[in-house]
């Protein structure tokens, strides 16, 4: 599920309480090579997203099952609920349907990996790289939109 600081493009939320796929437009090939480019040894992961509720963490069993039967790449525990927002706003008419829908995380916790705390703080060389360019891409994309 990558390493802390790596940054995590979802293809879709898988919604833990019920298993409710969401299907995501994803990241263009361009964006994950830009992404990709402005952090250097460190991986961008594309893939589903698994949207968690907190006591989910502490159970590796269900974890691996998430990550090896249905491919998820990482965890994250609002995504899909944000997504459920912005669908519902479209339905109302609030938001134009072809509005633009992104969605990038960076890994920073590991709740798979043996001895890692999920309190630990991350160094400022593992948060504030992937912080900063998925804040680049994000603008990249509003200032490049026609």
């Amino acid at each position: 599920m990558g390493a802390r600081g790596d940054v995590i493009a979802p293809t879709a939320f898988i919604e833990q309480s019920n298993d409710a796929f969401q299907p995501l437009p994803g990241e263009t090939p361009e964006a994950i090579a830009r992404l990709g480019a402005a952090l250097p040894g460190r991986s961008v992961l594309a893939g589903p997203l698994l949207t968690v509720g907190g006591t989910l963490l502490q159970n590796r069993a269900m974890l691996q099952f998430y990550r090896r039967i249905w491919g998820c790449v990482g965890l994250e525990m609002e995504g899909i609920w944000y997504l459920r927002a912005v669908l519902e706003a479209e339905e109302l008419g609030v938001l134009r349907r072809d509005a633009r829908r992104r969605f990038l995380y960076y890994v920073s916790d590991l709740p798979l990996e043996s001895g890692r705390n999920l309190s630990e703080r991350l160094s400022p060389t593992e948060g504030i790289p992937p912080l900063y360019a998925i804040t680049r891409e994000i603008l990249h994309g509003l200032f490049d939109a026609r």
